[in-house]
């Protein structure tokens, strides 16, 4: 059996953006800064990571107006891989929940 489950809280810092795709599927994108502490082989250490999140569907829109630079958010969903043309790849948050922290 595999697994690709994702819970991640943090901090909007880019977007959202809504565009629609081919298909007429909208998708609404923002970036999620995360920063926190965790214990590792007993020492502290500082956790960051930056992310791209993409939301799919008809409620995406809904959220256009709900997410701003700044808000904090708890987004659960499963990583994947995006490959653009002529860009490098990069790794994407496939959104299933979101949630409004602040």
């Amino acid at each position: 059996m595999t697994a690709n489950h994702l819970i991640l809280t943090g901090t909007i810092v880019k977007g959202p953006k809504t565009v629609t795709n081919a298909a007429g599927i909208p998708h609404t994108l923002f970036t999620l800064e995360h920063r926190s502490m965790s214990e590792h082989a007993g020492l502290p250490r500082q956790m960051y990571c930056i992310l791209q999140v993409v939301l799919s569907g008809p409620q995406s829109s809904d959220w256009t107006s709900k997410l701003k630079i700044g808000c904090e958010v708890k987004v659960e969903g499963n990583l994947g891989w995006q490959q653009g043309r002529n860009k490098p790849g990069r790794h994407l948050l496939h959104a299933e929940t979101i949630k409004l922290i602040s």
